[in-house]
């Protein structure tokens, strides 16, 4: 909780609106630790500093969870097929993490059963994935949702599963793993720096240089506001680190000896979405593909299905990948083969999106890996200059990487440029329930979820959506729509509820307590909309959400439609499925 405050983590006040506010802080503090890039690496960073006492400045030239943070499978997962290049450490974390999250946000991390079938010809045969379940149970201590199992029958995977091409089927291990909203996780893990008292943290802010002291040591960042597009200003930091991602090398330029010249190698990664309706499975899948015989996703979202990823060398603008039609035709593929009543044609897909990963090629590496060979684990690189970056891992293991790098690094740097103050050095100190966390039954119990199921206000799937996307935060939504009936219209009132549940008193919250400076960071970030509604019905419901946006964040009439027109057109950099004009 924050100091000298009775503010709760649902109702915090954290929106552009305080931005000048939050930038006149930046300006005038000296902060203990300095955090570089605002994805779920640097959120968790800052979650786990301020909760051993540093004060943190948090900066992303970009919004929160712009890259690979809001661009993944959407899972939270033990990394099963890591497995297969014996990474078991990586997968023991991964699994522990998993089931931690599963409990600390039980509305936003959810379980997710999966099947992995084997076919003849394929590279994971019965006997193999058989000795992958039984590793994967083992690494998990019994900890996880329930345990993995095998079904040699294809007749009885047949009967769960009707959709599944049953032709030259082996049999299939069936796995626990979980979904998630990767972007909605970030923001509620930056959230909860802030709410300590401890933690400004500001969208938009892009590091200009890094700044040195007499002694070659870095000692804060040389920043310029993105929005205002004024003077570059000093944040001046005890310790920086630099947590950017794909962008780990435009920061860190003073590599200690023994490392490459690039330390990151971006892949590329895509997924593609469709209404349930035209892929009806019941649970998840994990393939091969026809084609390469890499292993891939076919989701199962409550109603849609996510299909991805592909992994491939990336040399372009980090900022802008897209999915293409090549990309979506390898994917497709294998899906028309193992699922051959689905209905996967272009008219049917639903949005797409490009993500690039930030896999770290380790120090003195020998011989050239193909690119799902490099390891999925996370690298600590501390620079001459004291920089210290973090690089690689997984969505899933971001709270375990935020305390490796404290732990070894961050904490040692402050015992000697922080002299006077303590700090706690504990494990584990973040390994706790969210606050915003909520589980089902104490939603449904409250009285003004009972409310509004009573007078039928919202439908099941409207309730259920603010629910799992919101946690606690959804009374505050539902609170907002009480009081003014208004926020009850919804974002897309000429779709069906399941596939576009969203009502006004969302817009609403998220422009209060979740940041966002732009149009594009509403739907595209923490709404997941720009994937899950087809691009015709885009452009009436941008106009919808920039003319409350306008309201609450005082743009005028020409900023408003600068707003739809760069989040349109960044839906149709995002949609080569669909040839109509976007306006």
């Amino acid at each position: 909780m924050s100091e000298n405050s009775n503010e709760k983590i649902e109702s915090i006040d954290f929106s552009s609106i305080k931005r000048e506010s939050m930038l006149a802080k930046l300006k005038s503090e000296e902060f203990d630790l300095l955090v570089i890039g605002g994805g779920v690496t640097g959120a968790g960073i800052a979650r786990d500093a301020t909760a051993r006492g540093l004060s943190v400045a948090l900066v992303d030239k970009n919004d929160f969870a712009f890259g690979t943070s809001s661009r993944s499978s959407k899972m939270a997962h033990g990394g099963f097929r890591y497995l297969k290049s014996m990474e078991f450490k990586l997968v023991k974390e991964s699994e522990a993490e998993r089931n931690w999250l599963r409990g600390a946000l039980p509305h936003l991390v959810r379980p997710l059963m999966m099947f992995v079938p084997s076919f003849d010809g394929d590279t994971l045969t019965m006997g193999s994935l058989k000795l992958g379940i039984f590793f994967y149970n083992y690494l998990d201590k019994g900890k996880n949702y329930k345990k993995h199992f095998a079904i040699k029958d294809p007749a009885k995977i047949g009967s769960i599963e009707p959709t599944l091409e049953l032709k030259g089927l082996q049999g299939s291990v069936v796995l626990y793993d979980t979904n998630v909203d990767d972007a909605r996780l970030t923001i509620e893990t930056v959230k909860e720096a802030v709410l300590t008292g401890r933690c400004v943290a500001l969208n938009y802010v892009k590091v200009d240089k890094l700044e040195h002291d007499a002694t070659g040591k870095c000692s804060g960042a040389l920043v310029v506001d993105q929005e205002a597009k004024g003077d570059p200003f000093l944040v001046k930091a005890k310790i920086v680190v630099n947590a950017t991602g794909i962008w780990t090398d435009e920061v860190m330029q003073k590599k200690p000896a023994g490392y490459p010249d690039k330390v990151i190698r971006p892949t590329k990664g895509v997924h593609i979405a469709f209404k349930h309706e035209d892929i009806p499975i019941n649970n998840a899948f994990g393939i091969n593909s026809k084609i390469d015989g890499r292993f891939f996703f076919v989701l199962r979202r409550e109603n849609y299905v996510l299909i991805g990823t592909t992994d491939t060398d990336f040399k372009e603008n980090p900022d802008e990948p897209v999915c293409t039609e090549k990309d979506a035709e390898y994917l497709l593929t294998t899906v028309r083969l193992r699922f051959p009543n689905a209905n996967v044609s272009y008219d049917r897909m639903l949005g797409c999106y490009a993500g690039v990963r930030p896999l770290a090629v380790k120090k003195a590496k020998e011989g050239e890996e193909s690119e799902s060979a490099v390891s999925r684990d996370h690298e600590i690189i501390r620079a001459d200059d004291d920089l210290v970056s973090i690089c690689g891992g997984k969505l899933t293991t971001f709270r375990a990487m935020a305390e490796d790098l404290m732990l070894k690094e961050v904490l040692p740097l402050a015992k000697v440029k922080i002299p006077g103050k303590t700090f706690d050095g504990k494990k584990n100190i973040v390994r706790k329930n969210y606050l915003i966390g909520m589980k089902r039954d104490e939603w449904d119990a409250s009285d003004i979820v009972k409310e509004f199921k009573e007078k039928k206000l919202l439908d099941d799937e409207q309730l259920s959506n603010i629910f799992k996307e919101y946690g606690r935060g959804g009374m505050v939504v539902l609170q907002y729509a009480k009081d003014d009936k208004k926020m009850l219209e919804r974002v897309v009132p000429d779709e069906d509820t399941r596939y576009a549940p969203w009502i006004m008193a969302e817009i609403k919250y998220t422009i209060l307590h979740d940041a966002p400076v732009h149009l594009v960071d509403i739907l595209a970030r923490r709404l997941e909309f720009q994937w899950t509604v087809h691009p015709s019905k885009q452009p009436a419901a941008a106009r919808k959400v920039a003319a409350l946006a306008s309201a609450m964040l005082g743009w005028n009439s020409a900023r408003s439609s600068d707003e739809v027109k760069q989040y349109l057109a960044y839906e149709k950099k995002n949609a080569f499925f669909y040839s109509k004009p976007l306006e």
